[in-house]
């Protein structure tokens, strides 16, 4: 058995991409980004694009002052790209950061969080 299997998990005990990223103290990002499920209500499904990144080019659209953009990744290992109004290596304190809120109409595009930086 090699040091990856374990006999308890299934034989695959590797880190997930996020669990690798977190387990490295990243900088985490404080922001909105666009929510791929939210997009996929509105706009048509296409078979050339099943993620629907093409609404990504709905960050050129954003209208609050974000410092930067940034690759993110989630817990379920999706990369997002995110329009970053605040960071710091500690996810606590950054929880506790005020940022501008987006209203309802663009709130069905984005979706704001926290995301260790990609």
């Amino acid at each position: 058995m090699s040091a990856s299997e374990s006999p308890r998990h299934g034989g695959d005990t590797r880190k997930s991409p996020y669990e690798d990223i977190v387990s490295k103290n990243p900088l985490f990002v404080k922001g909105y980004t666009v929510d791929r499920q939210k997009v996929g209500k509105i706009f048509k499904y296409r078979t050339d694009d099943p993620d629907y990144t093409r609404a990504v080019r709905l960050i050129d659209y954003f209208p609050l002052p974000y410092e930067y953009l940034s690759l993110a990744i989630g817990p379920d290992d999706v990369v997002r790209l995110v329009a970053v109004m605040a960071d710091d290596y500690d996810p606590k304190k950054l929880e506790q950061k005020e940022i501008l809120e987006i209203n309802d109409a663009l709130n069905q595009y984005f979706t704001g969080g926290i995301w260790p930086q990609f």
